[in-house]
């Protein structure tokens, strides 16, 4: 997943660590770790979208919880490996709901907001 694009841009650079920087204030993901996902776009399809999405795009709609319930676990295992979530990392997560604020709302969804409402280097 790309964030814009803002390989080789010393200002774009910046602006991935200001994002980065705030994400660890807002959401207690490490800067370092956003940062180098980003800036290496090592970001996967799961992570940029969000389980919200990616739940959305199984055609269902509700919470984790709901859906590991009520769903065929096999056949939602492999759609998440469609999004680059390992099967065994689908059904530990899902099963026991281990899921943060960030990853629920998806990367990408997160930077528009910040884009939009937070920078001010725009």
């Amino acid at each position: 997943m790309r964030i814009s694009t803002y390989r080789g841009s010393a200002v774009k650079r910046g602006r991935i660590h200001r994002f980065a920087k705030w994400t660890e204030e807002n959401y207690g993901v490490p800067w370092r770790t956003m940062y180098e996902k980003l800036r290496r776009g090592r970001v996967k399809t799961w992570e940029g979208s969000g389980i919200v999405r990616c739940m959305d795009d199984f055609g269902f709609h509700g919470t984790p919880e709901d859906l590991w319930r009520k769903c065929v676990k096999k056949q939602f295992c492999n759609f998440m490996e469609t999004r680059q979530m390992c099967y065994a990392t689908t059904w530990k997560r899902f099963s026991r709901n281990d899921f943060s604020e960030l990853e629920m709302k998806g990367i990408s969804t997160v930077y528009r907001y910040w884009r939009e409402n937070v920078d001010i280097k725009n």
